[in-house]
C-alpha cells in the first residue's frame, strides 16, 4: 500500500490552490458542521458524488476542524496522481491481501486526537440522484475493531445550480456514536436514513 507522507510545502501551495479552487467553483458553499470534540480524532463518511469528493473535505477540515487530513484512495488511482499522498491520501487495493495493512493504517490514524481521515464507504462515485445508498463492507468492522474513542461524521454532499452559472455546494453533517453501528447493514441503515431525512429538508427548504 501506499502511506500518506504530509509535505508542508505541498500544504503549503496545492493544499491552498485546493481551498482557492473551491471557492472559486462553486456560486456559495453551505456547511451545517455538527459540534465536536477537539481532543477526539475523526472519521469523516459519506456519499461520493464527484470529482470534487476529495477537495471538499479538504477544505471543509481546513475551515472547520484544523486537523491533520487523510483521505482512502483507490491503489490505482493514487499511484497516477502521487502528488496527493502529501496532502494526506494513502491507498486501498480492495482485491489485495493489502488491503488488511490498509484498514490497520487507518485505525492508526483514528488512534490519535489530531486526526481527520475521510472514507467514503461507496468505494466509487455515483449520482446525487440515489434514492438509497450501498456501502461496501469494511467500514464497520474497522470501527469496532478500534480501541479508540474516534468522533464518527457521516456527511452528505449536494450541489445545484438553481438561475446561477455556477452550482451552490451543500455539505450536511452529523455526529453518530461509533458503538450504534454494529453491523454493515446497520451503518447503512443509520446512514440511508440520515441522507433521506437530508434530500426531503433539502428540497424543502430550497424549494
Amino acid at each position: 500500500m501506499i502511506k500518506a507522507s504530509h509535505n508542508k510545502w505541498v500544504h503549503a501551495t496545492a493544499g491552498l490552490f485546493f481551498r482557492y479552487l473551491v471557492k472559486l467553483s462553486f456560486h456559495d458553499i453551505v456547511v451545517q458542521c455538527p459540534d465536536y470534540e477537539t481532543n477526539k480524532p475523526i472519521l469523516y463518511i459519506g456519499n461520493h458524488i464527484s470529482w470534487w469528493d476529495g477537495f471538499i473535505p479538504y477544505y471543509i477540515n481546513a475551515k472547520y476542524y484544523g486537523k491533520k487530513f487523510y483521505i482512502m484512495m483507490l491503489e490505482n488511482e493514487l499511484r497516477t496522481k502521487q502528488i496527493f499522498k502529501y496532502l494526506g491520501a494513502y491507498s486501498i487495493n480492495k482485491n489485495s491481501k493489502n488491503m488488511l495493512k490498509s484498514l490497520q493504517y487507518t485505525l492508526d490514524l483514528l488512534s490519535h486526537h489530531e486526526n481527520f481521515v475521510v472514507i467514503f464507504p461507496q468505494g466509487k462515485i455515483y449520482s446525487q440522484h440515489s434514492r438509497h445508498i450501498i456501502f461496501e463492507p469494511g467500514i464497520p468492522k474497522l470501527i469496532h475493531s478500534s480501541k479508540t474513542d474516534f468522533q464518527v461524521i457521516m456527511h452528505v454532499t449536494l450541489m445545484d445550480y438553481f438561475a446561477n452559472a455556477k452550482p451552490t455546494l451543500y455539505v450536511y453533517m452529523q455526529m453518530v456514536d461509533k458503538n450504534n453501528i454494529a453491523t454493515h447493514g446497520s451503518l447503512q441503515d443509520l446512514y440511508n436514513a440520515f441522507y433521506n431525512d437530508i434530500l426531503a429538508k433539502h428540497t424543502m427548504n430550497t424549494a
